[in-house]
């Protein structure tokens, strides 16, 4: 599970420090049920399904809410939800663009891939205009951008940026 009491006790400090209001704590519970959701939604919906479900609707703005504001949280509820187990590119950045897609963002879901001794390894990250907005360090520069998607979940040509 997550390892020692130490640990645990940790991870609640930093949710305690970082869930500074009510509005937070409302959103923050909303994204953890997502993170949970999509550990099981990933395994039986195509990636075209999933990018949909989690495209923002026009009808949930994040009233004052700033970008890093919104990535922060989606990161703890992603941590929360996991309790210890591997991190998964897919579920963050599905919660971050969902929710991105609620700010004055408008933010692109990323899915690319590279090659590497025998195999295909994907990777799954949201960019703003031309910013990744969270990644590992320089992890999406290994991997060459396969699809992506627009905050409304629409499909778009990733060499031409258009539409499809």
């Amino acid at each position: 599970m997550t390892g020692s009491p130490r640990r645990l006790l940790g991870r609640l400090r930093r949710a305690a420090s970082t869930i500074g209001s009510a509005a937070d704590a409302i959103l923050f519970l909303r994204m953890v049920g997502w993170a949970l959701a999509l550990r099981s939604l990933k395994v039986v919906m195509p990636i075209r399904s999933l990018v949909r479900l989690m495209a923002s609707p026009s009808s949930a703005r994040l009233t004052g809410r700033t970008r890093d504001r919104v990535v922060e949280l989606a990161d703890l509820a992603h941590r929360a939800a996991g309790m210890g187990l591997r991190e998964n590119c897919l579920e963050r950045s599905l919660i971050i663009f969902r929710y991105l897609g609620g700010t004055e963002s408008s933010p692109h879901l990323v899915v690319g891939a590279k090659a590497g001794q025998g195999r295909v390894e994907g990777h799954v990250w949201v960019t703003v205009g031309e910013e990744t907005v969270y990644h590992e360090a320089g992890h999406t520069d290994e991997y060459v951008p396969v699809t992506s998607f627009a905050a409304d979940g629409t499909s778009l040509s990733v060499a031409a940026g258009r539409r499809e």
